[in-house]
């Protein structure tokens, strides 16, 4: 139960997609894109949680922007690219 009621639909929309079957990573991606959110605000949190459960090697669907290849996928909840190494963590 949450203080905020906002919080509270939140996290019950969340589990709605979840039950519903929307892909974690999918859901992740929607959460990181408030740009203007800081990295303790409630989306942020709840996204770094749920990369967690990320299956390794989900494809992220990104060019590396280190060596441009089309390889990103998901390592232990951390976007890694399969080409160069370079991994991003946030």
């Amino acid at each position: 139960t949450f203080d905020d009621p906002d919080k509270g639909a939140f996290t019950r929309l969340l589990s709605l997609a979840l039950r519903q079957g929307t892909p974690i990573d999918q859901l992740v991606k929607q959460l990181q894109k408030d740009k203007d959110a800081d990295l303790s605000s409630f989306a942020k949190v709840v996204s770094r949680v749920l990369k967690r459960y990320i299956k390794n090697g989900t494809h992220v669907g990104q060019a590396c922007s280190a060596c441009g290849a089309d390889s990103l996928s998901y390592q232990e909840g951390c976007i890694s690219c399969m080409s160069c190494g370079v991994s991003v963590c946030g």
